[in-house]
Protein backbone atom coordinates (compact mmCIF):
# COMPACT_ATOMS: atom_id res chain seq x y z
CA UNK A 1 0.00 0.00 0.00
CA UNK A 2 2.50 2.30 0.74
CA UNK A 3 4.55 1.08 -2.13
CA UNK A 4 1.57 2.62 -4.26
CA UNK A 5 1.25 5.74 -2.53
CA UNK A 6 4.53 7.09 -3.56
CA UNK A 7 3.96 5.66 -7.23
CA UNK A 8 1.16 8.20 -7.11
CA UNK A 9 2.34 11.25 -5.93
CA UNK A 10 5.60 10.65 -8.74
CA UNK A 11 2.42 10.25 -11.13
CA UNK A 12 0.90 13.35 -9.87
CA UNK A 13 4.41 15.80 -8.76
CA UNK A 14 4.89 18.02 -11.36
CA UNK A 15 8.13 18.15 -13.27
CA UNK A 16 11.33 20.40 -12.68
CA UNK A 17 12.06 21.33 -16.48
CA UNK A 18 11.49 24.72 -17.12
CA UNK A 19 10.03 25.12 -20.39
CA UNK A 20 9.81 27.99 -22.55
CA UNK A 21 6.94 30.44 -22.99
CA UNK A 22 6.36 29.43 -26.95
CA UNK A 23 6.76 25.78 -25.87
CA UNK A 24 3.90 26.06 -22.99
CA UNK A 25 2.38 27.63 -25.26
CA UNK A 26 2.20 25.17 -28.19
CA UNK A 27 1.79 22.03 -25.68
CA UNK A 28 -1.88 23.62 -24.69
CA UNK A 29 -4.56 20.92 -26.41
CA UNK A 30 -8.26 21.99 -26.74
CA UNK A 31 -10.53 19.91 -25.12
CA UNK A 32 -13.54 18.55 -27.67
CA UNK A 33 -16.25 21.47 -27.11
CA UNK A 34 -19.52 23.34 -29.20
CA UNK A 35 -17.44 25.71 -31.39
CA UNK A 36 -19.31 29.09 -32.37
CA UNK A 37 -20.20 29.47 -35.98
CA UNK A 38 -16.78 31.21 -37.96
CA UNK A 39 -14.58 30.52 -34.93
CA UNK A 40 -11.48 27.73 -34.45
CA UNK A 41 -12.41 25.61 -31.29
CA UNK A 42 -8.58 26.87 -30.28
CA UNK A 43 -8.86 30.55 -31.27
CA UNK A 44 -12.33 30.06 -29.33
CA UNK A 45 -10.82 28.94 -26.18
CA UNK A 46 -8.10 31.41 -26.16
CA UNK A 47 -10.94 34.40 -26.22
CA UNK A 48 -12.73 32.79 -23.41
CA UNK A 49 -9.47 32.99 -21.07
CA UNK A 50 -8.59 36.23 -22.16
CA UNK A 51 -12.32 37.41 -21.20
CA UNK A 52 -12.24 35.19 -17.91
CA UNK A 53 -8.56 37.00 -16.93
CA UNK A 54 -9.96 40.21 -17.91
CA UNK A 55 -12.71 39.65 -15.67
CA UNK A 56 -10.33 38.54 -12.58
CA UNK A 57 -8.51 41.84 -13.01
CA UNK A 58 -5.57 40.33 -15.05
CA UNK A 59 -3.83 42.01 -17.91
CA UNK A 60 -6.00 45.16 -17.50
CA UNK A 61 -3.45 47.22 -19.30
CA UNK A 62 -3.25 44.60 -22.17
CA UNK A 63 -4.00 46.49 -25.54
CA UNK A 64 -7.08 44.07 -27.16
CA UNK A 65 -6.26 43.81 -31.05
CA UNK A 66 -7.89 46.14 -33.42
CA UNK A 67 -11.51 45.62 -34.99
CA UNK A 68 -11.57 45.94 -38.86
CA UNK A 69 -12.51 49.34 -39.13
CA UNK A 70 -9.38 50.36 -41.33
CA UNK A 71 -7.95 52.45 -39.23
CA UNK A 72 -4.61 52.29 -37.43
CA UNK A 73 -3.18 53.32 -34.05
CA UNK A 74 -1.50 55.82 -35.79
CA UNK A 75 -4.88 57.28 -37.40
CA UNK A 76 -6.32 56.94 -33.87
CA UNK A 77 -3.68 59.07 -32.14
CA UNK A 78 -2.94 61.66 -34.91
CA UNK A 79 -7.21 62.16 -34.48
CA UNK A 80 -7.22 62.36 -30.95
CA UNK A 81 -3.94 64.50 -30.50
CA UNK A 82 -5.77 67.97 -29.75
CA UNK A 83 -8.48 65.93 -27.40
CA UNK A 84 -6.95 66.19 -23.89
CA UNK A 85 -8.78 65.99 -20.79
CA UNK A 86 -6.61 67.09 -17.44
CA UNK A 87 -8.08 66.33 -13.91
CA UNK A 88 -7.21 67.79 -11.32
CA UNK A 89 -5.51 65.61 -8.36
CA UNK A 90 -6.66 68.23 -5.61
CA UNK A 91 -10.14 70.45 -5.62
CA UNK A 92 -10.95 73.37 -4.05
CA UNK A 93 -13.91 74.41 -2.09
CA UNK A 94 -14.96 77.41 -1.00
CA UNK A 95 -17.68 78.34 1.33
CA UNK A 96 -19.42 81.62 2.09
CA UNK A 97 -21.05 82.80 5.12
CA UNK A 98 -25.12 83.93 4.11
CA UNK A 99 -25.57 87.17 4.97
CA UNK A 100 -29.65 87.35 5.44
CA UNK A 101 -29.35 91.22 4.44
CA UNK A 102 -27.98 90.87 1.40
CA UNK A 103 -30.19 87.37 0.73
CA UNK A 104 -33.34 89.23 1.18
CA UNK A 105 -32.69 91.78 -1.32
CA UNK A 106 -32.44 89.00 -4.22
CA UNK A 107 -35.43 87.00 -5.44
CA UNK A 108 -36.25 83.85 -4.14
CA UNK A 109 -37.10 80.92 -7.23
CA UNK A 110 -40.60 81.09 -6.23
CA UNK A 111 -40.46 84.66 -7.00
CA UNK A 112 -39.13 84.33 -9.96
CA UNK A 113 -41.59 81.80 -11.43
CA UNK A 114 -44.28 84.49 -10.04
CA UNK A 115 -42.84 87.34 -12.72
CA UNK A 116 -42.36 84.61 -15.49
CA UNK A 117 -46.14 83.34 -15.25
CA UNK A 118 -47.15 87.13 -15.03
CA UNK A 119 -45.41 87.62 -17.51
CA UNK A 120 -46.94 85.09 -19.88
CA UNK A 121 -50.43 86.08 -18.84
CA UNK A 122 -49.58 90.13 -19.68
CA UNK A 123 -48.20 89.35 -22.93
CA UNK A 124 -51.37 87.26 -23.64
CA UNK A 125 -53.09 89.96 -23.10
CA UNK A 126 -51.44 92.31 -25.10
CA UNK A 127 -51.37 89.97 -27.95
CA UNK A 128 -54.93 89.79 -28.03
CA UNK A 129 -55.32 93.67 -28.30
CA UNK A 130 -53.25 93.89 -30.94
CA UNK A 131 -55.52 91.37 -32.89
CA UNK A 132 -58.31 93.53 -32.10
CA UNK A 133 -56.99 95.98 -34.03
CA UNK A 134 -58.02 97.53 -37.65
CA UNK A 135 -57.30 96.28 -40.38
CA UNK A 136 -53.58 97.07 -41.41
CA UNK A 137 -52.53 98.16 -38.04
CA UNK A 138 -53.16 94.42 -36.76
CA UNK A 139 -49.72 93.34 -37.44
CA UNK A 140 -45.85 93.97 -35.20
CA UNK A 141 -45.30 97.69 -34.59
CA UNK A 142 -48.12 99.34 -36.11
CA UNK A 143 -50.54 97.74 -33.49
CA UNK A 144 -48.11 98.27 -30.59
CA UNK A 145 -48.10 102.18 -31.76
CA UNK A 146 -52.09 102.34 -32.81
CA UNK A 147 -52.39 100.83 -29.33
CA UNK A 148 -50.45 103.41 -27.57
CA UNK A 149 -51.79 106.35 -29.28
CA UNK A 150 -55.07 105.33 -28.05
CA UNK A 151 -54.14 105.07 -24.80
CA UNK A 152 -55.19 101.36 -24.81
CA UNK A 153 -51.09 100.24 -23.98
CA UNK A 154 -48.01 101.90 -22.65
CA UNK A 155 -44.54 101.25 -23.15
CA UNK A 156 -44.03 100.58 -19.49
CA UNK A 157 -45.91 97.39 -19.88
CA UNK A 158 -44.25 96.00 -22.98
CA UNK A 159 -40.84 96.06 -21.30
CA UNK A 160 -38.87 93.03 -20.72
CA UNK A 161 -41.87 91.07 -22.47
CA UNK A 162 -41.13 92.02 -26.36
CA UNK A 163 -40.29 88.60 -27.56
CA UNK A 164 -43.35 87.44 -25.85
CA UNK A 165 -45.41 89.31 -27.66
CA UNK A 166 -43.41 89.95 -31.01
CA UNK A 167 -41.92 87.41 -33.16
CA UNK A 168 -40.25 89.83 -34.95
CA UNK A 169 -38.81 90.83 -31.57
CA UNK A 170 -37.68 87.42 -30.52
CA UNK A 171 -35.66 87.15 -33.70
CA UNK A 172 -34.01 90.13 -33.28
CA UNK A 173 -32.93 88.82 -29.65
CA UNK A 174 -31.83 85.53 -31.01
CA UNK A 175 -29.50 87.45 -33.07
CA UNK A 176 -28.30 90.20 -30.57
CA UNK A 177 -27.50 87.14 -28.10
CA UNK A 178 -25.46 85.46 -31.17
CA UNK A 179 -23.75 88.37 -31.41
CA UNK A 180 -23.29 89.55 -27.73
CA UNK A 181 -21.98 85.77 -27.30
CA UNK A 182 -19.18 85.93 -30.19
CA UNK A 183 -17.79 89.23 -29.32
CA UNK A 184 -17.11 87.82 -26.01
CA UNK A 185 -15.18 84.73 -27.38
CA UNK A 186 -13.38 86.80 -29.18
CA UNK A 187 -11.57 89.16 -26.86
CA UNK A 188 -11.30 86.19 -24.79
CA UNK A 189 -9.11 84.83 -27.55
CA UNK A 190 -7.59 87.88 -28.18
CA UNK A 191 -6.27 87.83 -24.48
CA UNK A 192 -5.12 84.44 -24.82
CA UNK A 193 -2.79 85.17 -27.79
CA UNK A 194 -1.26 88.15 -25.80
CA UNK A 195 -0.84 85.57 -22.98
CA UNK A 196 -2.81 88.00 -20.77
CA UNK A 197 -5.71 86.43 -18.17
CA UNK A 198 -7.47 89.54 -17.45
CA UNK A 199 -11.16 88.62 -16.01
CA UNK A 200 -11.78 92.21 -15.10
CA UNK A 201 -11.25 93.06 -19.48
CA UNK A 202 -13.71 90.51 -20.37
CA UNK A 203 -16.44 90.84 -17.83
CA UNK A 204 -16.46 94.77 -18.90
CA UNK A 205 -17.07 93.69 -22.27
CA UNK A 206 -19.49 91.36 -21.18
CA UNK A 207 -21.15 94.19 -19.20
CA UNK A 208 -21.45 96.98 -21.82
CA UNK A 209 -22.94 94.29 -24.54
CA UNK A 210 -25.97 93.38 -21.79
CA UNK A 211 -26.62 96.67 -20.11
CA UNK A 212 -29.68 97.09 -21.89
CA UNK A 213 -31.30 93.81 -20.70
CA UNK A 214 -29.95 94.55 -18.10
CA UNK A 215 -32.02 97.85 -17.55
CA UNK A 216 -35.14 96.42 -18.96
CA UNK A 217 -35.06 93.22 -16.57
CA UNK A 218 -35.48 95.76 -13.49
CA UNK A 219 -37.90 97.79 -15.12
CA UNK A 220 -39.70 94.85 -15.53
CA UNK A 221 -39.52 93.94 -12.24
CA UNK A 222 -40.52 97.37 -10.71
CA UNK A 223 -43.76 97.03 -12.94
CA UNK A 224 -44.04 93.48 -11.42
CA UNK A 225 -43.57 94.60 -7.77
Amino acid sequence: MTTFRISFFKQRQPSRETTSEPERRGSIKCPPQESQPGLVPCRQESLVRQTNDHARGHDILEDWPQRGSGLGRSSIRSMNKHKQVTIAQFSKVRRYAVDESTAQQSYSSKDRKVFQEEAAREAIRIRKLMAMCPHGYNMGGKATVYLIQHNLLSVEEMIGIENLISDASAKNSLIERRLHTALVLKKQKELQEQNEVDVDKLGEIARFRSSKNVERARLRALLAA
